[in-house]
């Protein structure tokens, strides 16, 4: 299963839609118990949408070179043909 399927079934079990154990989910999904009751407590405050993307999704990289510096680059080539 993948984690979008495993978010639908523990949004159920919150809601009370589906009368089924953690430690049941857990041997249907090949998730650990744990990881479930992780998973939904993200659901709980987050929300599905927060919960199935990456924390570092849309932001710029550590070691990305600054705008400063790119013009600088830039504008030393036009230099030096």
């Amino acid at each position: 299963m993948d984690r979008k399927e495993v978010a639908d079934l523990l949004s159920k079990k919150l809601n009370g839609d589906l009368k089924i154990s953690y430690d049941h989910l857990a041997v249907l999904t090949n998730y650990s118990k744990r990881q479930l009751i992780r998973l939904s407590k993200s659901l709980n405050e987050k929300g599905i949408d927060s919960t199935l993307k990456h924390g570092n999704k849309g932001l710029a990289a550590h070691n990305r070179a600054s705008n400063d510096e790119i013009d600088f680059i830039v504008n030393f080539k036009k230099l030096y043909p």
